[in-house]
């Protein structure tokens, strides 16, 4: 078999040093490890053999365009083994990535986005001291090798539009909330500026009227969309939940394409829950954060709507506040169990219903709606019937059958118990929350 000599590392101009023999039915897999910046990136080659040896073969840097790309794609060609799979492994860096990945992936080319904190724990277990583009890109490299790593999918051109118009809206909300911060600020100093405070004013006017023109765009978008527009007339049934909201979960988990249970989606969210154990020593339950912030900030405000306008949620939210004795620990496991019901209603294409659970133990429960092209907003909203409701006291509430007898409410803890071990794959409401 003839040998391909190829081993060593370039020079900083980027040529090959052809120093030594690599036998090709050695090697195992190779990749290469591409650390990218906002001008270029560099890249490595690297392969591991049978006897699990990693060897960085050869590096070289390009320029982060279009016509980098292209030499890129052309000295990967060269360097490696045409007869096997060539894997690209680089970093979520912002957004800089991005123009690299879509067009490696043009080009049916098999790649991996890792996060940063990954990335830099992978470093860490090899106990790099220093840090540099080069050795960035080596480790990447090692990392794509030794490790079968997921491989990063292109989301729809739809969903990319709706995840840019979305964070477009929540930077345009930011400066918004800061004008008028400064605006009440000088409003109420010693020596009020009214120059400043037309200015302020005017300012605020100009971003509420983009703010508004954005919101105009994404409905506008969702109503093109056939399947996305049936969809959102199932998400909208649960309370607080709005157009908006709606938009940003889809784009943010790419209609939860890479989803396979909502286990995965709370860890992308950062929703999962982060214990601390060692021995004795058992440190407090909170949630990582380590997800998408977008997800998180987009629930916020609808998890408080829930919490008031429906039944549901706000006994929900009161059993979570009572056992963990934290009102901001009970409104995040809301919020959570907002995101689960958007992927459940958007994966079945079924309603929210109110009292869901409550109706299930009574004998004579009212006929739930069914799956149809009329999206009737069966949830509950503020109305005088439940503000009455609302404030009847600490009373538990019940529910009764035709004859008459008081039932089991949610506060008893053995129907809880039973109708979450219940294997009912209708029960829609019923996610468990783990807080």
């Amino acid at each position: 078999m003839e040998e391909t000599t190829i081993v060593g590392v370039g020079t900083d101009t980027g040529k090959l040093v052809k120093s030594g023999v690599m036998k090709q039915d050695q090697i195992i897999r190779q990749n290469i490890g591409i650390d990218i910046s906002k001008s270029s990136f560099e890249a490595c080659y690297t392969t591991i053999d049978i006897n699990g040896k990693v060897r960085h073969r050869a590096s070289r840097k390009f320029a982060n365009t279009q016509e980098g790309f292209e030499h890129f794609l052309d000295w990967a060609d060269k360097v490696s083994l045409p007869q096997m799979q060539l894997y690209f492994t680089m970093e979520a860096t912002g957004v800089y990535y991005e123009g690299l990945a879509y067009f490696l992936k043009e080009k049916g080319k098999r790649v991996s986005v890792i996060l940063p904190n990954m990335v830099k724990k992978y470093a860490g277990s090899l106990n790099c001291k220093s840090k540099t583009d080069k050795i960035d890109a080596r480790v990447l490299g090692q990392m794509g090798v030794e490790r079968v790593l997921p491989e990063w999918k292109l989301s729809s051109p739809i969903f990319r539009k709706l995840r840019k118009l979305t964070r477009e809206r929540t930077r345009l909300v930011e400066v918004q909330s800061k004008l008028k911060n400064f605006l009440e600020a000088e409003k109420r100093s010693g020596e009020p500026n009214y120059a400043t405070i037309k200015r302020l004013e005017e300012h605020i006017e100009y971003v509420s009227a983009q703010i508004k023109e954005v919101e105009q765009e994404i409905e506008a978008m969702l109503k093109q969309d056939e399947d996305l527009r049936k969809r959102l007339g199932y998400v909208k049934t649960i309370p607080g939940v709005g157009i908006i909201t709606f938009a940003v979960i889809v784009s943010e988990t790419q209609g939860f394409d890479n989803f396979r249970n909502m286990k995965q989606l709370y860890s992308y969210a950062g929703y999962d829950v982060q214990q601390v154990e060692s021995g004795k020593y058992k440190g407090r339950s909170r949630i990582s954060k380590k997800g998408n912030k977008y997800i998180r900030r987009a629930l916020y405000m609808p998890a408080m709507t829930a919490i008031r306008c429906s039944e549901t949620f706000k006994r929900f939210y009161e059993r979570i506040k009572a056992r963990k004795g934290s009102s901001m620990m009970a409104l995040t496991a809301v919020q959570r169990k907002l995101l689960g019901l958007i992927y459940t209603l958007y994966r079945k294409q079924v309603q929210f219903v109110e009292n869901y659970e409550m109706q299930k133990t009574s004998d004579y429960a009212p006929e739930l709606p069914q799956n149809n092209t009329e999206h009737e907003n069966v949830s509950s909203s503020c109305s005088e019937k439940q503000k009455e409701k609302s404030g009847e006291g600490n009373q538990t509430p019940t529910t009764q059958d035709r004859q008459g007898n008081t039932l089991p409410s949610f506060s008893n803890a053995k129907l809880r118990n039973k109708n979450h071990n219940a294997n009912d794959g209708n029960n829609i409401n019923n996610i468990y929350m783990g807080t």
